[in-house]
């Protein structure tokens, strides 16, 4: 699974501690930077995966406390993986990566600032 972290906060260096959080953790992060738009308050994880690691999706979206959202399908409800709450992204969120091969997008929000504090 191949991740993209982004930092949608004016936390500088959050993407960086994030990102090194989450390998230490077994999650496979393949770029960090900076989110087109740093106002967001939550963190979203977009699966780009079109639902096909839902098991994966569930532990992203449960170790960052995020958001979800899907690709073409929508939101992504395969069993346990449901969003939080509705949030409409502005354009398309296979857009929004900048890696190729990405199976998450993640863009961090200001409840992940004291994540990567610890």
């Amino acid at each position: 699974m191949n991740i993209e972290v982004q930092n949608g906060t004016l936390v500088s260096g959050l993407g960086f501690r994030t990102s090194q959080l989450l390998e230490t953790h077994g999650f496979t992060v393949s770029k960090v930077g900076n989110a087109k738009d740093r106002g967001y308050e939550h963190t979203v994880v977009y699966d780009l995966t079109d639902g096909a690691k839902p098991e994966e999706l569930l532990a992203l979206r449960s170790f960052l406390e995020a958001e979800v959202t899907g690709v073409s399908g929508g939101w992504v409800n395969p069993g346990d993986v449901a969003a939080r709450t509705l949030t409409v992204a502005p354009e398309d969120p296979s857009a929004l990566a900048t890696e190729k091969n990405v199976d998450f997008l993640v863009i961090l929000g200001e409840n992940s600032a004291n994540l990567a504090r610890n």
